[in-house]
C-alpha cells in the first residue's frame, strides 16, 4: 500500500476525501453481476446485482452467463427509483424479459458480448505463503471465478473441472475443503 494516512476524527469528515477517489470500472464492456433474484407479478424476473463495468441500459440486450440465453433490460432501478442507465460501481435491479426467475442462480452475470468457459485448462499455480500446502500434493481443487465454485483434479499445471466455470479474468481462487486455511492459492490460466 502506498499514500495513505490514518483519521481519527468523525467518519462523515471523510466524505470529501472519499469522493475525490475516482472509480476503476473492473470490465470495459457492460458487466452485471447477480446476486439475488426473484419474480414480482406485474413486473415479471427482477435480478439484483452490481455493474462491474460499463453502462447497463434499460432496453439493452444482455447474454446471461451459464444460461446462455439473450435477455432484455426492461427497467432499472437505483436505490428503489427508476432510472434509465447505471454506470459501473452501482447496485441495481434489473426487471428482465426473456427469462424466468427459475432459471437464475446466485453468481451468474449478464453482459453485452458473449462468455468463455473453461472445464480443463492449463495455468501455473501459485501456493500462499499462510499454507501449508505443497504444489506436488495438491489433488482435488475448487475454483471460483466470482461468486460460484467449481471442484477439479489438478495434476502439476494441469486442470480438469467437473463441470464448466467461466472465464471473466486470467486468475482463479483455489480452495480445498480439507485443509486449513481453506483458500491456498491462485491459478494463472497459461
Amino acid at each position: 500500500m502506498k499514500n495513505f494516512g490514518f483519521f481519527s476524527g468523525n467518519p462523515m469528515e471523510l466524505l470529501p476525501e472519499l469522493d475525490k477517489e475516482k472509480h476503476v470500472p473492473r470490465f470495459q464492456n457492460t458487466m452485471v453481476l447477480i446476486d439475488h433474484f426473484f419474480k414480482v407479478k406485474s413486473v415479471g424476473t427482477v435480478a439484483l446485482g452490481f455493474v462491474l463495468g460499463g453502462q447497463v441500459e434499460k432496453h439493452q440486450k444482455l447474454i446471461c452467463s451459464y444460461a446462455d440465453k439473450e435477455v432484455q433490460v426492461r427497467s432499472i432501478q437505483v436505490q428503489d427509483e427508476d432510472q434509465e442507465s447505471a454506470q459501473s460501481g452501482v447496485r441495481v435491479g434489473l426487471a428482465l424479459k426473456n427469462i424466468d426467475s427459475d432459471e437464475l442462480e446466485r453468481g451468474m452475470f449478464l453482459s453485452d458480448t458473449p462468455f468463455q468457459y473453461l472445464s480443463s485448462f492449463n495455468g501455473k499455480l501459485e501456493i500462499s505463503p499462510f499454507s501449508k500446502l505443497n504444489v506436488d500434493e495438491v489433488q482435488e481443487i475448487f475454483v471460483s471465478d466470482e461468486m460460484r465454485y467449481q471442484r477439479g483434479m489438478v495434476d502439476k499445471s494441469s486442470v480438469q473441472l467437473e463441470k464448466p466455470i467461466l472465464k471473466i479474468k486470467n486468475t482463479l481462487v483455489v480452495s480445498t475443503p480439507n485443509r486449513s486455511p481453506r483458500i491456498f492459492g491462485r491459478i494463472r490460466i497459461g
